[in-house]
């Protein structure tokens, strides 16, 4: 995965977006206002966490495996029966606690391949060439922050993953997979193409 290019700023002022809705880089635009360079993460490095956090998220997906961003929350297949998975996301408790978020009704506990959480050595090791333990754990510590931020202010925003989009707009918040990246996915379990032609906006 190559490293976004990103354009430099003239300003740190956030200016409310021209286009229909906010997205990744407004988000690190205000990571960068607000804290500056600690851990001499700039914009670029905050992209490149991003960058390698996905590179993870997609090796776990492959090995048909879930992925856990702390206080976030989880990517992973989901048994539908007749030996067939689904992608799900599945938001973190406590996030949708603080931020009031809008989501369906759970009903049942999904049953899930076994789920992974996020380590920040290993992401800075194998997946990127020069962010280091503390640059991954404040890069998404503060990117998961002012997605909630952005939440909490109802605005309507698009951050895009490696394998979809999280979408939300007035606090209803909604995972899109990306179809064509997941059927190139190697499948451990039964054919499940056909299947994501009407899972493709799972939450839970």
């Amino acid at each position: 995965m190559q490293l976004t290019t990103v354009p430099k700023l003239e300003s740190k002022k956030i200016i409310p977006p021209t286009m229909s809705c906010y997205t990744l880089e407004h988000i690190i635009d205000e990571c960068i206002s607000e804290k500056g360079t600690r851990f001499g993460i700039s914009k670029e490095l905050y992209f490149e966490v991003w960058n390698s956090v996905n590179k993870w998220i997609d090796n776990r997906m492959a090995k048909r495996k879930g992925a856990n961003i702390p206080l976030f929350g989880t990517l992973a297949w989901e048994s539908v029966g007749d030996n067939t998975s689904r992608p799900v996301f599945i938001m973190n408790d406590a996030f949708v606690k603080l931020h009031r978020v809008k989501k369906p009704r759970k009903f049942s506990e999904p049953s899930l391949s076994p789920v992974d959480e996020l380590n920040y050595s290993q992401i800075a090791i194998k997946y990127s060439t020069s962010l280091t333990k503390d640059m991954v754990f404040v890069g998404v510590r503060d990117i998961v922050k002012k997605i909630g931020d952005f939440v909490d202010r109802m605005y309507e925003f698009d951050i895009g993953f490696s394998v979809g989009t999280l979408r939300c707009k007035d606090r209803r918040v909604k995972f899109e997979f990306n179809l064509a990246r997941l059927t190139q996915v190697p499948s451990e379990v039964a054919p499940f193409g056909f299947l994501l032609i009407f899972i493709d906006s799972v939450v839970l």
